[in-house]
């Protein structure tokens, strides 16, 4: 995953260009301000979101575990 600050991403939009998923960080506060993720997952997003059970944060805050990632490469 690919991390960028809002400045970087606002001086250097060609980066959007081809990305899965970027990691929009606050380098002053050293915090983690959101996720640009590509449209091509939209219907993952929308799937999530329709399912009431679900809380879409909780759901893609389980994939910030890197030991979870590795998991699902195995």
């Amino acid at each position: 995953m690919e991390q960028l600050s809002v400045a970087e991403l606002q001086r250097n939009l060609h980066r959007l260009n081809d990305f899965d998923i970027i990691e929009l960080i606050d380098k002053r506060k050293g915090e983690i301000r959101g996720y640009l993720i590509n449209k091509k997952y939209r219907f993952l997003i929308e799937s999530i979101e329709s399912k009431p059970s679900y809380s879409l944060a909780g759901a893609l805050k389980k994939y910030k575990n890197p030991n979870l990632i590795e998991k699902e490469r195995q």
